[in-house]
């Protein structure tokens, strides 16, 4: 399977599993606790392709504050300028498990406006200040997000993902404080994101 459409079963296969949508404003979603069952390692296995593929669901790493304000269900609210989630997998072939040599990190950026995210946007990872220089993103997919009908306003959907090596993904997950950067956005993983990439590093480490 290519690593495009790999990308895309997984990225809106965690979609439709993981995330609860807001009303009437689809292209926008809300994190559900770690603690919930829906955050376990998700293990599929392709038959067309004999292939296994193990990952962990998307969660919310970024948000920015916007000034658009719409009407839900619940009342007012205002709209952010950029949602950013991440996941992670890896795979290999047949059923029986293989170490792998790289992990994927994905992320799915919603961003007012304009295709944020590019091919040439260089990714650093930082772990308890240490820098890790990971490489280059690779953009699978982006368009106008349809869900997301605004007058003179478009929002634009992106999936895109990076490779990093096994062992520079266990120091990733073993961090104490991790700052991940993509291009010129900046952020830093909660406890809680550290330990669901943790849950897959056991794995990625068997």
């Amino acid at each position: 399977m290519s690593n495009v459409k790999r990308l895309t079963l997984i990225i809106f296969g965690l979609v439709t599993c993981y995330l609860i949508m807001v009303p009437q404003l689809p292209g926008f979603a809300k994190s559900e606790p770690i603690s919930q069952k829906s955050s376990q390692l998700k293990v599929t296995y392709d038959k067309a392709n004999n292939e296994t593929t193990e990952s962990i669901p998307l969660r919310t790493v970024m948000e920015v504050p916007g000034t658009i304000e719409v009407q839900t269900p619940h009342g007012t609210r205002k709209l952010p300028s950029e949602t950013l989630q991440m996941a992670a997998y890896f795979s290999y072939p047949g059923r029986t498990f293989v170490r792998p040599a790289d992990v994927m990190l994905a992320f799915l950026a919603v961003v007012q406006d304009e295709a944020k995210y590019k091919n040439t946007d260089e990714v650093v990872v930082r772990v308890d200040s240490q820098s890790l220089s990971v490489g280059k993103l690779h953009v699978a997919d982006q368009s106008i997000d349809t869900n997301m009908p605004l007058k003179d306003v478009n929002y634009w959907r992106q999936t895109f993902e990076v490779s990093i090596k096994t062992p520079e993904f266990l120091r990733l997950a073993n961090g104490r404080k991790v700052t991940v950067k993509l291009g010129n956005t900046e952020f830093d993983l909660s406890a809680e994101q550290i330990k669901l990439l943790r849950a897959l590093a056991t794995r990625v480490g068997a």
